[in-house]
């Protein structure tokens, strides 16, 4: 008993924290530490629509990346999550993060992002997708 009330209390605080993430749908992380500030580059917001598995069925979760591109080169040189959302039925809802950024080329990077499948009880499932990008948008 005293541990199902600590995994509830748990559970309870960790939404509260985790509130302005799971409202918004918003994220500050980034893989790709290169120092943007001295260099002229510009962003691309890339939207692609992922679909991952939960519960024996097929969701789709719309993100928006934000991709840093060096202006003189072209050459991809950070990537973050920015905003998004899924057609989860009620009461569940995701939190993504941002896992991995590789390079493929200069121009092209791939992707990894972790799906958390959240309800009031914490998380339910992770799912993991995969997207490439590159400089002039999504593939």
């Amino acid at each position: 008993m005293l541990k199902k009330i600590t995994i509830l209390i748990t559970t309870i605080c960790m939404t509260f924290l985790l509130n302005e993430l799971t409202i918004y749908g918003e994220s500050t992380d980034t893989i790709i530490t290169n120092d943007i500030t001295t260099r002229a580059s510009y962003i691309s917001r890339q939207n692609v629509k992922s679909p991952f598995y939960y519960d024996g069925e097929t969701y789709n979760i719309d993100v928006t990346y934000k991709v840093y591109i060096d202006s003189s080169t072209g050459k991809i040189i950070d990537v973050d999550l920015d905003k998004w959302s899924s057609n989860l039925p009620n009461g569940k809802w995701t939190v993504c993060e941002l896992i991995s950024v590789y390079y493929i080329s200069n121009y092209q990077v791939g992707v990894t992002v972790d799906v958390n499948i959240m309800s009031w009880l914490g998380v339910e499932k992770v799912s993991r997708i995969q997207v490439s990008l590159n400089s002039t948008g999504p593939i």
